[in-house]
């Protein structure tokens, strides 16, 4: 991420660092640290499915079970950029 005009969020090497009035904001800190971790874990998680994925030899209730697993996380990310943008994930149209 490129460092912004307010500075509020600046990427570091691993994770976001906060600058200026929110770096003193526990609040704020803790869930940008959260969502970093999770957006980490899903990233990992989805490797591992398209690695998964690949597989030959799965069977079709396995296939079904991981596919059904991709939708579930690629509607995570989605829910996720729409929290990032603002948007009221409640009125959302699915």
């Amino acid at each position: 991420m490129s460092e912004r005009k307010d500075n509020s969020v600046q990427k570091a090497e691993r994770g976001f660092q906060l600058e200026g009035k929110l770096r003193d904001d526990n609040k704020i800190q803790g869930a940008v640290k959260s969502f970093d971790l999770s957006l980490d874990a899903l990233e990992a998680d989805l490797k591992k499915a398209l690695s998964a994925h690949k597989d030959p030899l799965l069977s079709i209730d396995e296939r079904i079970k991981l596919d059904s697993y991709l939708v579930y996380l690629t509607t995570t990310l989605y829910w996720m950029y729409l929290k990032l943008q603002g948007s009221d994930v409640s009125k959302v149209n699915w």
